[in-house]
């Protein structure tokens, strides 16, 4: 299939087959596309220093946190519009944060402490107070096709709330398997970034595998933070 896609690429952009970006924009490119069927597990990278409004921020190591059932990554708009002679002169909206909701079915109690902020008292018992947060990280994740291609993803820094939990008496003659959900908020990076000479301050970097997409594998993707070049200030 991937052989496949990269042929059809060459054909479409008259070329021979090699290393490049090539547009999708034929309808047989489209079709040779594979299609959604799975999730990676979850990566979590802990924010160590935060950013400045001249220096990106900085992580520990990525590291697996848990397996994935569901992801939902709802995005949450600063909106503006302005009227003038009877007409619309602006009508934007821009991404101002990404609401995270995650179907989690295990967490060691190591990493749910961490990611939650969870107090520990001396013989390890876990405590949730009035003042206690989950500390800024990164969160990454790829989305599996059928042809063998990824759609990655790093949410950039953001923290999250405490779990939810539904526990449930067990029935006779059914298993039914319950899914800690977790929630969490993510901004954008308070520091300008420049890509295609445009500046921006960023919230998440995707990575595409297919035809026309980023040449980086999810064993590099994942092994950092992938994070925008800094604006310079003659940028």
């Amino acid at each position: 299939m991937r052989n496949k896609i990269k042929a059809l690429a060459a054909k479409a952009a008259g070329m021979r087959v090699r290393a490049e970006f090539v547009p999708i924009s034929s309808e047989e490119l489209l079709k040779a596309l594979g299609v959604y069927t799975g999730l990676t597990k979850l990566y979590v990278a802990f924010v160590t220093k935060p950013e400045t409004s001249a220096a990106l921020p900085e992580y520990e190591a990525a590291q697996v946190a848990s397996e994935l059932v569901e992801i939902g990554i709802t995005p949450e708009y600063a909106t503006g519009q302005l009227n003038a002679s009877d007409n619309s002169v602006r009508d934007s909206a821009v991404v101002a944060r990404y609401t995270v909701r995650i179907n989690s079915p295990r967490l060691v109690p190591a990493m749910r402490k961490k990611m939650l902020g969870r107090l520990t008292t001396a013989n390890g018992l876990e405590v949730i107070g009035d003042n206690t947060e989950g500390p800024d990280l990164a969160i990454g994740y790829a989305a599996n096709r059928d042809d063998g291609t990824q759609q990655m993803r790093w949410l950039l820094k953001g923290h999250f709330k405490e779990i939810t939990i539904t526990d449930k008496t067990k029935e006779r003659g059914t298993i039914a398997y319950q899914v800690p959900v977790l929630e969490g908020t993510f901004t954008p990076i308070d520091t300008d970034c420049v890509i295609g000479g445009q500046k921006t301050k960023p919230i998440m970097v995707e990575g595409d595998t297919s035809t026309g997409g980023t040449t980086m594998k999810a064993a590099d993707f994942f092994k950092n933070v992938q994070l925008p070049e800094l604006a310079t200030e003659a940028q």
